[in-house]
C-alpha cells in the first residue's frame, strides 16, 4: 500500500474510533433541544420501543436527585431560575445514564422606559407578600428548587423565591400553618436559617430584608423548636479535651453565646473546629477566637468521641 493510501486509512480509523468513543459516552444524545430563563427541554434518542428512562435533576455542583420516570423521549423542566446552572441525567434501562450541564439565560430585560414590573401580586391566592414595590420579583418554586434533603425530611408545604429589590422589610404569608425556614442568596450555597414568624389570620408570616427563598415546612427546623427547654436545663456532659474532638461543618451555622441564645456571630461551611463541650444538642466551640455555641446538625466528625 502506497504510503498516500495508507495515511487516508489511519484518517478514517481514527475518525471511526473517535466516533465510537462519542457514542459510548453518550449512547442516548442526549442534548438539550431548547434553553430560557426558566425552562430546559431535554430530548434523547431511543433505541428500544420498550425502553423507560428515568430522570435526575439538580444544582451543578450537587448530587442530582431521581424526580421521574418516562417512556418518551423528552422531557420539561420548568419553574428555574434564571442565570442557573442545572446537571440533567437520563438513565435508560438498556443503555446506562447519560449526564449533560445546562445553564439558564438571563430573564427578559425591564422596560427602559421603567422599573421592572412587580410580580408578586401574581403568585397563587395561599401566598401573599405584604411590602413590596416595583422591582420586586416572587416567583414559587418546588423542592426539586429548594434542593435540601433536610427541609424535604421536614415537609416542605410551600416554598417561594424573592429577588431583585428588597424593600428594608417585606412580610411573606402562607395561608396555612407551618414552621418558616430562609434560604439566603447573598450566599452560595444558599445560607439556612430558622425564620422567625407569627400565626395571623390563619396565616404563617415572617420578616425578610435580603432576597432568597422562604420556605414553609411542616415540622420546625432543629434550631428553631418552640418546644426547646430553658438552656440552664440542657443536660452537660463531661468536657471533652479539643485534641479527643474534632468536627467539620457540613453547613454554615449561628455561632450563639449560650444553648439557643443570642447570635453572636457566623461559623462558615466547611470550619474544622474543636469541641470543648456537648450541651444536649449543642456544641461548645471556638471558631476565630470566640467561643460559643452551635447546633450538633450539620456536621461530621473528623475525630473524637463527640457524635
Amino acid at each position: 500500500m502506497n504510503p498516500r493510501r495508507l495515511a487516508r486509512f489511519a484518517l478514517v480509523c481514527c475518525l471511526l474510533l473517535a466516533a465510537a468513543s462519542a457514542q459510548a459516552q453518550n449512547p442516548l444524545d442526549l442534548h438539550a433541544s431548547h434553553i430560557s430563563y426558566d425552562r430546559v427541554e431535554v430530548k434523547w434518542r431511543a433505541e428500544h420501543s420498550d425502553d423507560t428512562y428515568s430522570i435526575e435533576f439538580g444544582y451543578a455542583g450537587q448530587y442530582p436527585r431521581p424526580i421521574a420516570s418516562t417512556t418518551d423521549t423528552e422531557y420539561h423542566f420548568e419553574n428555574l431560575l434564571p442565570q442557573t446552572n442545572y446537571v440533567i441525567v437520563v438513565h435508560s434501562s438498556y443503555l446506562g445514564g447519560n449526564t449533560i450541564h445546562v445553564r439558564t439565560i438571563a430573564a427578559p430585560e425591564a422596560p427602559r422606559n421603567g422599573p421592572t414590573p412587580v410580580t408578586c401580586p401574581n403568585l397563587p391566592a395561599s401566598v401573599v407578600v405584604y411590602g413590596h414595590e416595583l422591582g420586586t420579583q416572587c416567583q414559587m418554586v418546588g423542592e426539586m428548587e429548594v434542593a435540601r434533603p433536610d427541609f424535604s425530611a421536614l415537609g416542605i408545604l410551600a416554598a417561594v423565591d424573592i429577588w431583585s429589590y428588597i424593600p428594608t422589610s417585606l412580610e411573606v404569608c402562607f395561608k396555612q400553618s407551618g414552621y418558616l425556614a430562609f434560604l439566603d442568596a447573598a450566599y452560595a450555597p444558599r445560607l439556612a436559617s430558622a425564620l422567625d414568624h407569627v400565626q395571623r389570620n390563619g396565616m404563617t408570616c415572617g420578616h425578610i430584608d435580603s432576597a432568597g427563598t422562604v420556605v414553609l415546612l411542616a415540622a420546625p427546623t432543629p434550631d428553631h423548636s418552640p418546644a426547646q427547654p430553658p438552656a440552664n436545663t440542657l443536660p452537660v456532659y463531661d468536657a471533652i479535651p479539643t485534641s479527643h474532638c474534632q468536627i467539620k461543618l457540613i453547613e454554615t451555622l449561628y455561632l450563639r453565646n449560650a444553648p439557643a441564645g443570642k447570635i453572636v456571630g457566623l461559623v462558615w461551611l466547611y470550619s474544622e473546629v474543636p469541641v470543648f463541650e456537648v450541651s444536649g444538642d449543642w456544641y461548645k466551640i471556638e471558631f476565630e477566637g470566640t467561643i460559643g455555641y452551635i447546633s450538633r446538625y450539620y456536621r461530621r466528625v473528623l475525630r473524637g468521641g463527640c457524635g
